[in-house]
Parts: structure tokens; sequence; C-alpha cells
């Protein structure tokens, strides 16, 4: 990472990774996938016919990208500090310091023996990431049981997630993995970030 190298994953591995060991602190079995669940069903008609809510349980709808779009979609990810995660250091500061609940946040990520980067150029790299026709952006949380804007979510579920994932405040590159393979060289992590000992 600090030379630059970026590596992605397959979003497939992120499914097996929580599917095969339960991990579901960096694995995730609906990364993809919008997933929704239906609680406090009145009624249930399907083909005409009435079904009796009493006979239902755990109804579910998923809407999900390909299986082979999974495959072959991979993500970098990293963990976005926002200026609205920022507060001030006193009245009388203009130093800022990152909320102790988004610290917390960061923490809860910790999974394995990882060494933090930071970066301090965010519109360089996204501007590298346009010109390396790369897909970037911010993960949309969503309460599976209360969805309320399905069709914006269903255009890109790539940049979707639970809520239960919201602690990883994630901002993800994506890229074809059968163009070029798993690794893209980015400058603008080369030169922009630097070491923290946060974690």
């Amino acid at each position: 990472f600090k030379n630059g190298d970026l590596y992605f994953s397959s979003l497939q591995s992120f499914i097996d990774l929580e599917r095969k060991t339960n991990n579901d602190k960096t694995g995730d079995k609906n990364e993809g996938n919008i997933h929704q669940e239906f609680n406090d069903l009145k009624s249930v008609r399907i083909a005409g016919h009435e079904i009796p809510v009493n006979d239902i349980h755990g109804l579910t709808a998923d809407y999900s990208i390909e299986n082979y779009q999974k495959r072959n979609l991979g993500v970098c990810s990293f963990f976005a500090v926002q200026f609205k995660d920022l507060e001030k250091e006193s009245d009388n500061s203009n130093n800022y310091r990152i909320k102790s609940n988004v610290l917390d946040d960061l923490y809860k990520t910790k999974d394995g023996n990882r060494t933090l980067y930071a970066v301090n150029n965010v519109s360089r790299l996204q501007q590298e990431c346009r010109d390396n026709n790369l897909g970037y952006g911010l993960i949309k949380y969503y309460d599976s049981q209360n969805i309320q804007n399905l069709r914006e979510l269903t255009e890109h579920p790539e940049f979707c997630k639970m809520c239960k994932y919201s602690f990883q405040h994630e901002f993800r590159i994506v890229k074809n993995l059968k163009s070029g393979g798993h690794v893209r060289h980015l400058e603008a992590i080369k030169d922009e970030n630097f070491k923290s000992n946060i974690l």
C-alpha cells in the first residue's frame, strides 16, 4: 500500500469469508446484494390467492448483481473520516480531532494484524480513479427492515451494505478484475499516504 499498490479482492471473497468462517466483521454474505426483510405483514396475495400471514415466517427479498459479476468485481476499502467525524479540540482552537465514537468504530474494524495508513489528498485519489476508469464512492448503509430508496440502492449494489456494517465508514474503490488483475498502482496513494499509529 505505502508504495502505491492497491490490492483488490472480489466481492465473492467477502461473501465466502462470512459463509465459511462466520467472520462478519470483514466478511459480508450480502456483498453485491440488497437484502430486504418484511415484518408486520398485513396481507400477502400471490397470483390472486390470499396467503394467511400467520403461515409466513421470515419473508425476504434479494436484489443482486449476477454471480459472475461478484467474482469479477474487485474492491479495495478504506475507512473514511469526513468533516462531520471531526470536532474542535476547544472552542478557541482551529485544531480538530476525530470524534471518540468514530475512533471507537475504527477500533471495531481491527481484524488481524493490519497497519493503518491515512491518505491526505482524497481529491487527487478520486481524480486518479477517474483517469484509470475505477469506480469509487462512499458506501450507502441501509436498514434491511425499512428500505426507503430501493431503486437508488439497486442501481449500484456494490456500493451498498446493511446498517450493521456502518461502523466501517467505508470508502470503496472498485475495478474489473478481468482488466489488469488484482493489483492497481495509484500515485496518489504512494505520494499522499502516511502511517498512523491510531490502532
